[in-house]
């Protein structure tokens, strides 16, 4: 029997994400796939779909499969991630889940003798579609093992439970001797089984409602003139171990704050950019980082402390994705705590501001047009449209065209639409080409994106 407590954040949950389902079992399941890949992944953008292993799967509930930092959901997206970053760093996080308030040593021995099943790397008829799938994603990575960057891929097992985990002894046994066997099995850099009692359930879902903060300290600071509408603004140099609180969270994981930055990241392979940034670091001219590299913009709605010590809370980095990304892939080379990075930093709440300031950033970087459409007053048209629309209908969508746009509103999450997501349902249905959104966002942006944002095509 589920407690009160776990019940009342189960209810919520489905009602935030619309799950259609009253089947109590499986509600749970779409329950401990979220919190778990939410937690362990800084991704504030999944589908559930995206992790869930279809109805009647045998023995795994949820897949995520982490690719070079990436939540992976098709074999042709790990082919881009080989093509974009010329390396494979990967993570398989699979999820089990039971309603029961105790943990069971026959179903934690299923857990893992269907993780051995799935890595045989075979689909079978019998299996999920959603389950064959995740197998033919596993066999790409790999079929191209030689693309592992410094280890083989990491698998971490999440066994959620209602009950308490108290390390009981012939639970332990099943466990270690599993692990045993699957590390033997040499796919494996390690192997790490979670369980997840009651009360980690809980504070695991109470994290993924909370706002995207990190705090620093800086010890120069300059203040900038005020500005209408600006509450702060300060330029600092940060040491690296002070700029990696903002960038990587607690799983070693970066962060999910680069969504407002006109680009991702572009990788080290065949960007000569990046590769520079990353030479000033592996070859020890780190003093010369500050000197050479024009820094980072952070807007962030609100900024709490005083003196030198500060919490920026709800955070993007609109310019510097290529400067943050090289410098989370050197951040265990010697001398990286040598490296300073000049940082500017603007606390606002106002959208046009945040708009004008990532436009300006970013106005003497190789940006494509259609990748700064998303600032346009064509997508703010957009936006006001579905509000429009919303007015009058009880259910309806609205459109986020800057990330956690709506973060504190209480709107359901399975109603805001994404840029992303848009421009993927738009090119499987208006241009007809569902076969090729299952690829990068920015290699379908790159090549749809004047055709989609196109407005003699669109008014």
């Amino acid at each position: 029997m589920m407690d009160i407590v776990t019940e009342g954040y189960l209810e919520e949950f489905v009602q935030n994400f619309s799950i259609g389902t009253k089947d109590k079992t499986r509600q749970f399941e779409y329950f401990a796939n979220f919190i778990v890949v939410s937690n362990h992944f800084d991704a504030n953008r999944f589908q559930l779909n995206d992790i869930s292993t279809g109805e009647n799967a045998p023995g795994i509930d949820g897949i995520a499969i982490i690719v070079n930092n990436r939540l992976c959901t098709s074999v042709e997206e790990v082919k881009d991630s080989i093509k974009y970053n010329n390396k494979l760093d990967v993570e398989f996080i699979f999820v089990q889940s039971k309603v029961s308030n105790h943990f069971e040593g026959t179903e934690i021995e299923g857990f893992f003798r269907w993780t051995k099943v799935f890595f045989e790397f075979e689909t079978k008829s019998t299996f999920t579609r959603e389950f064959n799938e995740f197998i033919r994603i596993a066999k790409e990575i790999y079929k191209n093992s030689k693309y592992f960057s410094k280890y083989q891929p990491k698998l971490k097992l999440f066994y959620v439970c209602n009950g308490k985990w108290t390390d009981d002894v012939n639970l332990n046994v099943i466990v270690e001797g599993n692990k045993e066997e699957l590390e033997n099995s040499n796919l494996f850099e390690s192997v790490d089984f979670i369980p997840c009692d009651v009360k980690k359930v809980q504070k695991m879902y109470m994290k993924t409602k909370l706002p995207v903060e990190a705090s620093i300290t800086m010890e120069n600071t300059i203040p900038l003139p005020k500005i209408n509408d600006v509450k702060s603004a300060m330029f600092t140099i940060l040491p690296f171990r002070e700029f990696e609180k903002l960038i990587v969270d607690d799983n070693d994981k970066i962060k999910s704050v680069f969504e407002d930055n006109i680009r991702g990241f572009l990788g080290l392979k065949d960007n000569t950019v990046n590769q520079d940034i990353q030479k000033t670091i592996t070859e020890g001219r780190t003093g010369e980082f500050c000197l050479l590299n024009n820094g980072v913009t952070i807007v962030a709605e609100e900024i709490t402390g005083a003196g030198m010590d500060i919490t920026l809370t709800n955070y993007q980095i609109v310019n510097g994705c290529q400067t943050s990304n090289v410098l989370y892939e050197c951040r265990n080379e010697e001398g990286i705590e040598k490296v300073y990075i000049p940082v500017k930093i603007i606390e606002t709440d106002n959208n046009k501001i945040q708009v004008e300031v990532t436009r300006a950033t970013n106005n003497q970087t190789e940006v494509e047009t259609e990748q700064l459409e998303a600032l346009t007053e064509y997508q703010k048209e957009l936006e006001q449209y579905y509000s429009a629309i919303a007015k009058k209908k009880e259910d309806a969508l609205y459109y986020e065209r800057r990330a956690n746009q709506y973060k504190k509103d209480r709107i359901n999450p399975s109603n805001i639409i994404s840029i992303e997501n848009q421009i993927k349902d738009f090119a499987s249905m208006f241009n007809e080409k569902p076969h090729i959104v299952s690829g990068y966002y920015s290699k379908l942006l790159k090549g749809l994106g004047s055709e989609i944002f196109d407005h003699s095509i669109n008014q």
